[in-house]
This record gives structure tokens, sequence and C-alpha cells, in this order.
């Protein structure tokens, strides 16, 4: 994950309002153009990237939810 998608994710978590525009995309380009009027260069592909998940990350998810936390605004 790029720290511009770290710096995001961290901005993200901390105001609900920016939570629900994100959900509120239809697209992941949209999410990269709201990501580009908050100050943030990140791309489609750090997207699809940081939203994959390894079987590692399954095997700890406990009771359903996220590992990362990226999956679950974007």
């Amino acid at each position: 994950m790029s720290e511009a998608l770290k710096n995001l994710v961290d901005k993200v978590k901390a105001d609900n309002n920016l939570q629900k525009r994100f959900q509120e995309c239809k697209s992941k380009e949209e999410q990269v153009e709201l990501a580009a009027e908050l100050g943030f260069d990140i791309t489609v592909e750090e997207l699809e990237q940081a939203s994959k998940v390894s079987d590692d990350q399954l095997d700890q998810v406990a009771g359903g939810g996220c590992t990362l936390y990226v999956q679950c605004i974007f």
C-alpha cells in the first residue's frame, strides 16, 4: 500500500462523513477522483491491490469483518 493510500485510510477512519462519501461511490474510479479532491494521489490499481485478501489474512478473521480497513471503506 502506498504512503498516499495509507494516509488517506487514516484520514477516512477518523471522519464518518468521508467514510460515507467513499462508500457512496459507484466505482473505484469515483473513489480515486474523490481521493484526488482531498489531495491524495492514488490509483485504481492501488485500491484493487489493497482490497485483495490473502489466505493468511482470511485466517485472521474471527466472526467476519475486514482484515484491512481499506476493504471496509472502499
